[in-house]
């Protein structure tokens, strides 16, 4: 099933969902900073769950830290009375999901489940494409981003955003189709679509990359250049 990392303030929190993820055989480690205990070696995370003031104090740093070496989803669980500036800021430090509290067991172990299968989907393509524009190259294979041969720091989202645009770079593609392909089932805001699509424009440019994910009124978005 794979490992669960809560990063939660006060663990007490959660002690009733971790309970009952562990009963559906999943392994959980709570913690209160996001770092995994000295003592669990090789439990690599598959997701990891944090409420929005450990996200903000380390958890975005020990998320970044973790993807360094494994994909890692990063969900971040809402304080009471924080509103869309909170889930704005979350999604634009690189969560890929925000979940606001108070939410019942049973929708949070929902939620999980299909972050699950998100990172399963991602892990399986039909087959590896290799694109290059301009002198940003994407290897969907490999699951590989560079940009003059610099690799490119994403998160899963950024990268499924990214390899989205890329293999349908020939069209436009609706918000629809980027959410059922990015995000598979998506009950919120649709402007996660722009929020990880322009942090994910940043990050490229910054590298010296071109500019991808242009806007096109009332339809879509399509990647804005041709391939090589």
């Amino acid at each position: 099933m794979g490992t669960l990392l809560f990063a939660i303030a006060d663990p007490g929190r959660c002690a009733e969902l971790t309970a009952r993820l562990e009963g559906d055989g999943h392994d959980v480690v709570v913690t209160s900073d996001g770092i995994l205990p000295e003592g669990v070696p090789g439990r690599s995370p598959v997701v990891l769950i944090a409420d929005m003031a450990v996200a903000l104090g380390s958890g975005f740093e020990a998320c970044r830290t973790l993807r360094e070496s494994a994909d890692v989803t990063l969900l971040v669980l809402a304080g009471v009375g924080e509103g869309e500036a909170e889930e704005l800021l979350a999604l634009s430090r690189g969560a890929d999901d925000y979940i606001r509290m108070p939410c019942s067991p049973e929708v949070l172990r929902a939620r999980i489940g299909a972050a699950l299968r998100r990172a399963e989907r991602m892990g399986v393509r039909p087959g590896p494409v290799a694109l290059r524009f301009g002198e940003l190259t994407i290897d969907t294979g490999m699951r590989r981003a560079v940009v003059s041969g610099r690799p490119l720091h994403l998160t899963r989202i950024e990268f499924e955003l990214l390899a989205a645009l890329a293999e349908h770079h020939r069209r436009v593609l609706t918000r629809a189709e980027i959410l059922h392909r990015v995000w598979g089932t998506w009950q919120g805001d649709d402007h996660v679509v722009e929020v990880h699509l322009s942090r994910l424009r940043r990050k490229i440019m910054a590298a010296g990359g071109p500019r991808i994910g242009e806007a096109v009124p009332g339809v879509g978005y399509r990647f804005g250049g041709e391939a090589a």
